[in-house]
Order: C-alpha cells, then sequence, then structure tokens
C-alpha cells in the first residue's frame, strides 16, 4: 500500500509514504548510527545508547517479520518521487490500545519546508488501521518548534508539558505530549474528504 499526493503541484514530484520494506532497514539506521553527536543531542537522543549498526539492523530485521499484533517498533518510508527521504515510526506497541510516534526527515534541505505536515497526515492511517489503535501518542522534545507546531496543525490534541526518557535511545528531557484519539482521527478523515469533494465540485 502506498499513499501519495502532489508537491507543490509538481505531478512528478510527488509525496508518499509506504510501509518500510526489508531492503530499507540498513538505510533507517545509518540515519542515526552517520549522524554527529551534536545532531542526536539536538533531536534528544543520547549517542552513548545508540547500539552498534550490526545489532540495530538485525533488531529491526526480527521485527519485520514479526505479525503486526507482536511487533514492538513498525515503520513507514517518507518519499518524493521515488526517493527517501525519511521515516516515520511507532514504538510502545499495545495492538487494540496505543502506540507511541515519532518522526524524522533524514536531510537538512528537506526541513521546515511544510512537507512534514502532509507526510504525517498520509501516514497516520497506515497506524490505525494496521494496529486498530484508540489512541496515538507522540512526544517532541518541546524545544523543538518545527515538530510541536506541525502537530498541532495535523489536529493533535496537546495534553502536557513533562519530562521523561521518552525512548530507549533518548535522553532525559522535557517534552510535549499530543495525542490523537480513534475519533478524532476519524472526524478529521471526514472533514479531508468533504474538503475535497467540495475543491473538485
Amino acid at each position: 500500500m502506498k499513499r501519495c499526493v502532489p508537491f507543490k503541484d509538481d505531478e512528478e514530484m510527488k509525496i508518499s509514504v509506504r510501509e518500510m520494506k526489508e531492503n530499507d532497514i540498513e538505510q533507517i539506521v545509518e540515519y542515526f548510527t552517520n549522524a554527529t553527536p551534536e545532531f542526536l543531542i539536538g533531536m534528544g537522543a543520547d549517542p552513548n545508547k545508540l547500539p552498534s549498526k550490526e545489532k540495530w539492523i538485525g533488531i529491526l530485521q526480527r521485527e519485520y517479520r514479526k505479525d503486526n499484533t507482536e511487533k514492538d517498533f513498525y515503520y513507514i518510508i517518507w518519499q518524493i518521487g521515488e526517493k527517501s527521504i525519511g521515516h516515520s515510526n511507532i514504538n510502545k506497541i499495545k495492538f487494540a490500545k496505543e502506540a507511541y510516534m515519532h518522526l524524522h526527515l533524514w536531510r537538512k534541505e528537506n526541513r521546515q519546508k511544510g512537507i512534514g505536515l502532509q507526510l504525517i497526515k498520509e501516514t497516520l492511517p497506515f497506524y490505525f488501521k494496521n494496529f486498530k489503535l484508540q489512541e496515538l501518542i507522540c512526544e517532541p522534545y518541546s524545544l523543538n518548534p518545527a515538530a510541536n507546531k506541525t502537530l498541532v496543525k495535523v489536529g493533535f490534541e496537546f495534553i502536557k508539558e513533562y519530562e521523561t526518557t521518552p525512548g530507549w535511545i533518548n535522553l532525559h528531557q522535557k517534552v510535549n505530549r499530543y495525542v490523537m484519539t480513534k475519533d478524532r482521527f476519524e472526524k478529521k478523515i471526514k472533514q479531508h474528504t468533504t474538503k475535497n469533494k467540495m475543491h473538485s465540485a
């Protein structure tokens, strides 16, 4: 399954999202293992907690082969045209209940261009449908303005700011908790469908 939308009215350059394939794993891992310590700390990751490239690839290969009801990690690849430019993933998955979402544009030139908003919108249906979620939670670093603004625009509800260690490779940090419930997601989908029908009429 692949979801596509035009990128800035250019039919040759479409934003698309799709489920991760096994041959995507190395590129996902290298995004972290090739990053500078400064970049990792800036996103709230602890360079000292990162596993080796080989160990990390092995973890994701095992996850890839699991049934959705048993997964601890699940990844969506973001693309422009046929080029992969980032990924989103969920972890702390409780099937048919909740999961935690993470967002990563791999290259600086693709950040702060407004494409994250559409990429997240196209990603959400995979999480809610494939994992039958009641709630999707996202906890970006509170000092990351782009991520916080984008989540609000998508329709996530701000719950609170607090300190935590949000993931297995993260530093202890101050985060903002946002939640998208199943009901809220379905309403947003209906609004989007209605808006598109009005524009095409």
